[in-house]
C-alpha cells in the first residue's frame, strides 16, 4: 500500500543502495537487523520509513489498553476499512465517542507494539556499538485525528493534530546536543 516510498518515485536518489520493502516493523526488522549485521563497520545513512502506526490496524490484543470499547467500525485492512474511512468524511456514518476512543486505543497499541520493536532494534545497535559511532533520528510523519474538527485519519487541514509529532535525536554516545 505503501507504493509512494518506492524507487520509481525518486526516493532512490542520492542513496548507493536503497532497499525497498513495503511492509512493517516485525516484518523489516529481521532484514534490517541482518543488512545491518553485514554493513555495520562501513559509513552510512540508514532512513527506514514504518508504517506501523497508521490505519487500518494490525494490533495485537495483547497491545491494546485495558478497557478499549468495542466499535462497530471496521479496523482490519480490508475494501472495508477504506470504505468506512470514506463514509465517515462524507457523513454517512457519525462514529460515537466510544468508537473514537476505540480507534484511538488501536493506534495506541500499534505504538506500544512498535515501541517493543524498536526497543528490541536499540538494544542490539548499543551492544555492537552503533550507538556509540552514529546519530539516531527518530520522529513521526504526521499525526492522526480522531473526530477532531470533523476529520479522521490525516487528510485535510494542517491542525496541530497532524503536525505536532515526536523528534528524538541521540547523537553518538548519547551525549547532549546543543
Amino acid at each position: 500500500e505503501q507504493a509512494q516510498l518506492a524507487p520509481a518515485f525518486g526516493y532512490a536518489r542520492g542513496y548507493r543502495h536503497f532497499d525497498f520493502h513495503a511492509g512493517m516493523a516485525p516484518a523489516l526488522g529481521s532484514s534490517l537487523l541482518r543488512w545491518h549485521r553485514i554493513f555495520r563497520l562501513i559509513p552510512r545513512f540508514v532512513q527506514v520509513h514504518l508504517i506501523d502506526i497508521h490505519g487500518p490496524y494490525t494490533v495485537g490484543k495483547r497491545w491494546l489498553p485495558k478497557g478499549t470499547p468495542k466499535t462497530a467500525l471496521k479496523l482490519a485492512p480490508s475494501k472495508a476499512w477504506r470504505q468506512t474511512i470514506q463514509q465517515v468524511r462524507s457523513g454517512e456514518i457519525t462514529p460515537n465517542a466510544e468508537d473514537w476512543e476505540a480507534l484511538r486505543n488501536h493506534q495506541r497499541g500499534e505504538l506500544r507494539q512498535l515501541d517493543a520493536q524498536l526497543g528490541a532494534w536499540w538494544k542490539t545497535w548499543e551492544a555492537d556499538g552503533t550507538l556509540d559511532n552514529g546519530w539516531l533520528v527518530v520522529t513521526g510523519d504526521h499525526g492522526e485525528q480522531f473526530g477532531e474538527h470533523g476529520q479522521i485519519e490525516h487528510l485535510g487541514t494542517p491542525y496541530d493534530v497532524l503536525l505536532r509529532v515526536p523528534l528524538i535525536i541521540r547523537p553518538p554516545g548519547g551525549g547532549a546536543t546543543r
